[in-house]
């Protein structure tokens, strides 16, 4: 967890991640207020009640995600032609690291229930953009799993491209165990995508502040995979809305920038300045 060199700028980009209390203790001055920055509310009630603060002594300042520019339709048909297979009906899209925090070990678990739903007729695909340490894993499970007529699952890769390829998912899908703030979701909402997500630390907060559809469920105790399904179906049955963005890149920039100019006049004034 990142602590300036004065050890006063606290960054919390996961809620669960363990704390170095003794340098977040360090960074208490006479006054007992540490002025930080956390990705969500979450994060920021967690240390908050961790280090015994007073509660809004760290400041939520969220990720910065502007919205793509729609994507033309012939330009998306060409788009899904070439990354699912051509009777797809339903693209469901996940975006994240393949490692063990963003849970896709958890969505292969729960194809089975996945695949139970679709209605007759449709079949979809579960199209994942992203690389990292589980990819061989991830790679032999789908390759010696079950094999399902109208479900298929692609490991797409890494695509710097990902925020604006996701104008080809039909419902964005995320099965994080934990998350800081969801940059992927908040991606997804700028586009009006409907979302269904594991109720993880500050992803709630997001679905709260997005007017458009959105769907939690709570993978741990879902260990069938029954609700996940259940609310993929729902999803898949919503229209795209015309999207939010939660927070543009140039606020969230004001937002760092005058954090640091109050950071830097409490240092000159010796710590007590608000």
């Amino acid at each position: 967890m990142p602590v300036s060199d004065d050890g006063v700028l606290v960054h919390a980009p996961f809620a669960q991640q363990a704390l170095s209390l003794h340098k977040l203790l360090a960074a208490v001055r006479q006054d007992g207020i540490v002025l930080g920055g956390a990705f969500g509310k979450a994060a920021a009630v967690f240390q908050e009640q961790r280090l015994h603060l007073r509660p809004g002594t760290i400041r939520v300042i969220r990720n910065g995600a502007d919205p793509v520019p729609p994507m033309p339709p012939d330009i998306r048909r060409k788009l899904r032609a070439s990354l699912v297979p051509e009777d797809t009906t339903r693209v469901i899209g996940c975006v994240g690291r393949l490692d063990r925090m963003k849970g896709f070990d958890l969505l292969l678990d729960r194809l089975d229930a996945v695949n139970a739903v679709i209605p007759d007729g449709e079949k979809w695909t579960i199209l994942i953009f992203g690389s990292g340490p589980l990819q061989k894993k991830l790679e032999q499970r789908l390759a010696n799993g079950t094999q399902y007529s109208n479900l298929t699952v692609k490991l797409a890769g890494y695509r710097p491209d990902a925020p604006a390829l996701m104008g080809i998912f039909d419902v964005f899908l995320s099965t994080s165990r934990c998350e800081g703030y969801g940059l992927a979701v908040a991606e997804a909402m700028c586009l009006g995508l409907p979302v269904v997500c594991n109720a993880a630390d500050a992803v709630p907060e997001l679905c709260r502040m997005y007017d458009g559809n959105a769907f939690l469920f709570d993978i741990q105790s879902d260990t069938t995979g029954s609700d996940m399904a259940s609310k993929l179906l729902m999803a898949s049955k919503c229209t795209p809305t015309c999207g939010k963005v939660l927070m543009p890149v140039d606020r969230m920039i004001r937002s760092y920038l005058a954090l640091y100019r109050l950071l830097l006049k409490r240092n000159k004034a010796g710590g007590n300045a608000r």
